[in-house]
Order: C-alpha cells, then sequence, then structure tokens
C-alpha cells in the first residue's frame, strides 16, 4: 500500500472511531479499487476491535440501488462508503429515502478524494467533488 493509501485508510479508521459504532456497515462500488478499499478497510477496522455487519456492493448501472441501499442502511449505526463520486451519486438518494441511514454516521472514501463525514458534503450529492461543503 503507498503511502498516501495507508494516509488515507487511516484518515477512514479515524473517521469512522470518531463515530464509536456498535455495528458498522460497508458499502462499495464493485470496480477493483473500491473493492480493494471496502476489504482493507472491514479487515482493519475488525483488527482493531470493531464490529463489521454487512458489506454490500452495488454496480456502476442499475434501474434502481433501492435495494443495496436497503441492505446496507440496515442493522448498524454507522456506515462507511468506498466507490467513485459517480457511484455515491447513485446511491446516495436511495439512502437518504431508507428511515435508518444517517449521513452524519457515514464516512466516505471515494476514489482520488480523503476519506471525509457524508454530512460535511455538499447537498447536492451529484456535484463533481462530494467534499464540497455547503
Amino acid at each position: 500500500m503507498s503511502p498516501e493509501a495507508t494516509e488515507d485508510l487511516e484518515t477512514a479508521l479515524r473517521l469512522v472511531a470518531e463515530l464509536e459504532p456498535s455495528v458498522l456497515n460497508i458499502g462499495h462500488g464493485r470496480d477493483p479499487e473500491s473493492v480493494a478499499r471496502a476489504e482493507t478497510l472491514g479487515r482493519a477496522w475488525s483488527d482493531r476491535g470493531g464490529v463489521v455487519g454487512r458489506i454490500v456492493s452495488w454496480p456502476a448501472t442499475a434501474a434502481s440501488w433501492l435495494r443495496p441501499a436497503s441492505r446496507l442502511a440496515g442493522d448498524a449505526d454507522a456506515w462507511l462508503i468506498a466507490d467513485r463520486p459517480d457511484g455515491w451519486r447513485d446511491i446516495a438518494p436511495r439512502l437518504a429515502a431508507t428511515d435508518s441511514w444517517d449521513a452524519a454516521r457515514t464516512v466516505l472514501w471515494l476514489t482520488a478524494l480523503q476519506p471525509t463525514r457524508a454530512d460535511r458534503c455538499s447537498v447536492e450529492v451529484t456535484d463533481a467533488d462530494p467534499r464540497r461543503t455547503s
């Protein structure tokens, strides 16, 4: 793992730890980089004594992201998203429509961007840089 990737992993782990979750669900796109980041973070979180609940993936294109969003949102009190910005843009509205997901308890680790909290992102999830604040 490159020094930058290690730094991003540590940042993501710190952001998750700040949430003090009982159960962390991890969602990711199916591209190789997103899968690798989700798996790496899940192992690292478990190695630190954290509980990983569901690990849910979704395709780059779909008629609806309702099923993966519903699975990801349930039975957790914190979430980590590893995906490309366009993948996050597609699934975020479905997560927001669930009763159990909370942006304030979600860490985004998007390709080419440093990890950040979802509630610190722009309200418009279609923005090119989801790290922008409102």
